[in-house]
């Protein structure tokens, strides 16, 4: 393409604000020879705009290089010094701050321990450093500081703590007042043992995602749900129901069971833990072939989880389905798993509900709150729940140590191992440290093990 400017033929008269200096006529080099074409079929071919065409032309005439010059030029008078932002960063830098415990390998984000921060209170705070370092007013707006934050900072505000370990608060009160304190060495402790649980907690996680020879199973009881729910207090204290909500979430592939049941129809015991995950992890089993090692992660509840009957129901299905299962259980005060955030997700679906007459509210909640990666499987079924304690007394006794001198104290346990023989291997911290132990009277055939659950009274019929 060519374009060409001469003098115009000639001009008119009459307003001499329209006059053009120059025509343009538009050549197209085709197979070597110049074609004349007109300016609107220029503009389709090359799909630019007449103004476009008239920049290019001026250009032209001026001898102009076609260079970038946007963003070149310095009539920025309100431009920050580049020493501001390093100031900023530097001063973000400075607040304490801490990655997320449980997203920590999914984002780079710094969460700010103080939940009572916010952007406002960030930027009073940066003015006044700003001015003490240099003894300039800061010129930035609020406007672009927070922009800063939300564009182009790693930090974030944590939401304030609920359910938090109290020794862990009590220490950190102590050492505010007296940094010397004798609780300083076992915070650290204490902290270390936390971190060694996440650890290894983030680790089956991901092997769930390269071996298919395990399985990672988080299960755990929510808060009772009133049933009903009503918003006049001396009617909430008269006619008062609760709902129970069993939570077993499979971090494989994400999915999800709630079993519910009212609290006529049985107790929220081991009988009922049992039953649920025998429910749940038969039917796992079932659709993973290849799973040859079974984890369990939930809390340390005596009354529920860390007990001689799930102890029982663990080492019996460890023998039926011929898979060693690990329970691993945390410290006390941080046992927030992925149960939490899914009862938090039925409970944010209610949460501007005022009156719940029935329980059907909670079911129908718990079914549309999430739809990715997949729904909640809800079972509200009775008939679910075994006597499993029971059951399972007639073929097991207390656990006696194969190892002379040992005691079996279940409480003070983290780690139970439950092996295809009917061997339970225990350890007191979160190493490779095992007592074993004997727990089946004698050697039972897998037929008599399998018959355990056929026998079991079946409550409420």
């Amino acid at each position: 393409m060519e374009l060409q400017g001469k003098k115009p033929n000639r001009k008119k008269t009459e307003n001499p604000k329209t006059f053009r200096n120059n025509t343009w006529e538009h050549m197209l080099f085709i197979a070597g020879s110049k074609i004349k074409i007109c300016r609107p079929a220029l503009c389709k071919l090359f799909q630019v705009s007449v103004r476009r065409l008239r920049v290019i032309q001026k250009k032209v005439l001026h001898n102009e290089t076609f260079e970038e010059r946007r963003g070149s030029h310095d009539n920025r008078p309100h431009k920050l010094e580049s020493y501001v932002w390093v100031k900023l960063e530097g001063h973000l830098s400075m607040i304490p701050s801490e990655k997320s415990h449980y997203y920590g390998s999914k984002t780079n984000l710094n969460y700010f321990q103080n939940p009572n921060l916010n952007v406002k209170t960030l930027f009073e705070m940066f003015s006044k450093n700003f001015f003490e370092q240099t003894g300039k007013k800061l010129t930035m707006k609020y406007v672009t500081y927070f922009k800063f934050l939300k564009e182009h900072s790693n930090y974030a505000f944590k939401q304030p703590k609920t359910d938090i370990c109290d020794f862990c608060s009590q220490c950190q009160n102590t050492l505010r007042s007296d940094p010397t304190d004798v609780c300083k060495v076992e915070y650290a402790l204490h902290q270390r043992k936390a971190e060694r649980y996440l650890s290894m907690k983030g680790d089956f996680i991901l092997k769930t995602k390269t071996d298919p020879s395990y399985l990672v199973v988080e299960f755990d009881y929510s808060q009772n749900l009133p049933v009903l729910k009503l918003n006049v207090t001396s009617q909430f204290y008269k006619r008062l129901l609760w709902l129970y909500a069993f939570n077993v979430h499979i971090q494989n592939d994400s999915s999800s069971f709630m079993y519910c049941f009212m609290e006529m129809e049985a107790k929220k015991d081991s009988n009922s833990v049992a039953s649920f995950l025998n429910h749940a992890l038969r039917k796992k089993l079932s659709e993973f072939h290849n799973v040859k090692k079974v984890i369990l992660l939930s809390d340390a509840y005596g009354g529920q989880n860390k007990n001689l009957v799930t102890t029982s129901f663990c080492s019996w299905l460890a023998r039926v389905c011929q898979v060693e299962v690990t329970h691993l259980f945390p410290v006390r005060g941080h046992s927030f798993g992925h149960c939490d955030r899914n009862f938090g997700l039925m409970k944010s679906k209610l949460k501007k509900v005022e009156t719940i007459p029935t329980a059907l509210p909670y079911l129908s909640a718990m079914v549309e709150c999430r739809t990715y990666p997949s729904p909640f499987e809800v079972c509200m079924d009775r008939t679910l729940i075994k006597d499993w304690r029971s059951g399972l007394n007639e073929y097991c006794l207390l656990p006696k140590s194969i190892a002379k001198g040992s005691v079996f104290k279940i409480q003070s346990y983290t780690q139970l191992k439950y092996t295809t023989n009917g061997t339970i291997l225990c350890s007191p911290t979160y190493f490779s440290t095992f007592t074993p132990f004997r727990l089946w009277k004698q050697k039972y055939s897998t037929q008599q093990l399998k018959d355990i659950e056929l026998s079991t009274v079946i409550k409420h019929q």
